[in-house]
């Protein structure tokens, strides 16, 4: 073949892969704003959370969510004061105090942890592994929001591969957990 027989076949590819290139990305469905019953904080959930009936059937549980990898979602409020979250010399106490009770789980091995202000209401972050009872591992993310009066927690947690799989809509879903700022 000759070097002329080459270009048009080569300007097509080049053509079609432009064409591909700048073509709009599928759309994707609207996030929607769960407003949570009894607080001021809000929930995005984007299209590949479903919503799922309340299972665990405590009355602490707000809502629960599934993705098709596999990961499963947990959203609980809990009536308990968190007065020592609200002082600074004393909110690292007691937040170690409390990754005490997820680290009692068998096979706990931390990934992250950071605990924040967000529009002043006290932000614990989470992340470790698990090991399960047949042995295998679950990665969890969890997301604290510690008010004066209630806590609401939302967890995620999924088998290894799943998880990271899913890492981004997880990461999206847990971090949109938030307490609206106040106006200015």
């Amino acid at each position: 073949m000759t070097r002329a027989g080459r270009g048009p076949r080569v300007l097509v590819v080049l053509s079609l892969a432009f064409v591909l290139a700048s073509a709009p990305a599928p759309a994707r469905a609207a996030p929607r704003v769960i407003d949570l019953p009894r607080t001021l904080a809000t929930l995005t959930v984007d299209a590949p959370w479903v919503e799922q009936p309340a299972a665990t059937s405590p009355t602490s549980t707000v809502l629960e969510l599934a993705h098709p990898r596999g990961v499963r979602v947990v959203l609980t409020r809990t009536d308990a004061p968190n007065p020592q979250a609200w002082r600074a010399a004393t909110r690292e106490a007691y937040v170690d105090e409390l990754e005490r009770g997820f680290a009692a789980a068998p096979g706990y091995r931390r990934g992250k942890r950071t605990v924040t202000l967000r529009a002043t209401i006290p932000t614990v972050d989470l992340r470790f592994e698990r090991r399960l009872p047949d042995g295998t591992r679950e990665q969890v993310v969890v997301r604290l929001l510690l008010y004066r009066t209630y806590t609401l927690a939302l967890a995620a947690a999924g088998p290894t591969r799943a998880m990271r799989a899913a890492r981004r809509d997880v990461d999206r879903l847990v971090t949109s957990l938030a307490q609206p700022a106040p106006p200015s």
